[in-house]
Order: C-alpha cells, then structure tokens, then sequence
C-alpha cells in the first residue's frame, strides 16, 4: 500500500557561499507522515525557509539524509521552471513528471484564469498578475503527496480566482499533507488547532500536537530587526514575483 512520507534523517543546513556560509539548521530529525498538516513558524534568520525548501526537494542538506517517498509542490510555484515556452508547452513537460494528462491540466488552467488564449502565450510576455495567478493554478493543477506552501495570507487575483483555487485546494488536500510556512502568529492562527505546528529556532526544530501551542512561543521570543543572509537566500530562490501564498 502507497504511504508517503518525508523522513529527515540528523539534517542540517548551511546556506550562503564561502567564507559567509551559515549554519540554520542543526540535527532535524523529522518524519512527516501521510496527510500530516502542519504550520511552520520562525524568526527571521531562524532557518524556516530553508526547512521548507528541504522538504520540497528544492534544496539538498549539507549533512545528514533525507529519505523522500512522496511527491511535493513546490514553494513559489511552477513557472521558475519554464522555458519561456507557452503555458501549454510548460504543461506537457510537467505532466510527463507528475505523470498526468496534459490536456486535464491545459483545461484546468484556462477555467481557473478564464482566459483560454494564454495557453499558447509565451510565458515570457505574460504580465507579473498574471504570472502570479499561472504559478498558484500550477500548484493545484498537479495531484501531490504534500502540498508545500509559502506564506497562506497573501491573496492573489479577483474574487473568482481565489474561490477557484480555495475549492481546488481543498478538493486536493483531502487526500494530501499540507506543510505551511507562517511568518505571523495572527496569520498562522487563523487555522486553529486543525494543524499541527512547528517552530525553527536556533538551529532546531521543535514540534507541537498544537499549534496554538507553537504560536505562544513563537510569539514570546524577540522580535528580530533586520534580515540578514537567510533573507536574501529566500529572496533568490522565490522570486517576489512568483510568490503567490
């Protein structure tokens, strides 16, 4: 029987190059199991954004393993890996990963953007709204074992749009893990404690059953004031405008 999970195995990160290498993540050991729900919060600088990317399969650990049996969204969105080729086209390339129909897909996407003629559009013309609205569609348009998000609060496209994706993504996470990066307490609240939570600090990960649990902490500790490497590592690796959670 098919049962996907995500196991870290004594992880850790480092992020940075050279002589300005930094460590923010130490010792994770960590299995998500299948369906799991939770909210991940951190400081600024505390190496939540880099367990994210981990558990995407969009970065590797500088040590320790990770032992993926499950396939996950990607942070940011779909539409970093294209070509400049059409939507269409970017479609057929992804479908032969997912290992879907690309015509489902191709159908999916011209409901949720209503416009059929951007399909065959080259990506590279699109404006940056529209961009954003393709990259949040494209997390949805593929069946995954978890869903990996960035950032819940921020609302892309009209009203119509939202509702679309807000059904589309509770038809797919009925039967999928949904791992969420929070970076507010009052934001992450809004799940309740339908969620488990987890909090990146100083290195560690820390788990809880609750997430109201995780929030109180992660509300108790100081406020950080500037960004620093970890920051500009989230920026180059998602793009603000592919950023759409």
């Amino acid at each position: 029987m098919y049962s996907p999970t995500i196991t870290f195995n004594s992880v850790s990160k480092e992020i940075g190059k050279r002589r300005f290498k930094k460590l923010v993540l130490e010792d994770v050991n960590w299995t998500i199991e299948p369906r799991s729900r939770v909210v991940i919060l951190g400081p600024r600088n505390s190496g939540a954004s880099a367990l994210l990317q981990l558990i995407a399969g969009m970065e590797l650990p500088t040590t320790g393993w990770i032992d993926r049996r499950a396939v996950s969204s990607v942070p940011g969105g779909l539409l970093r890996y294209s070509r400049h080729e059409s939507m269409r086209q970017l479609i057929t390339r992804l479908s032969q990963v997912y290992r879907v129909d690309p015509k489902e897909v191709a159908a999916f996407m011209a409901k949720a953007l209503d416009r059929q003629d951007l399909l065959d559009t080259p990506t590279r013309l699109l404006p940056v709204v529209i961009k954003q609205q393709v990259s949040k569609a494209l997390t949805y348009a593929f069946p995954c074992d978890f869903y990996v998000m960035n950032n819940a609060s921020i609302g892309i496209g009209d009203d119509r749009f939202q509702t679309f994706c807000q059904r589309a993504f509770d038809l797919r996470s009925k039967q999928a893990g949904v791992i969420m990066l929070s970076n507010s307490g009052k934001s992450a609240r809004k799940f309740g404690d339908e969620m488990m939570g987890a909090l990146v600090h100083q290195r560690r990960l820390t788990l809880y059953k609750r997430l109201s649990d995780a929030i109180a902490v992660f509300e108790s500790l100081p406020a950080e004031e500037t960004a620093d490497d970890e920051e500009l590592y989230a920026d180059r690796t998602m793009p603000e405008e592919e950023e759409f959670f």
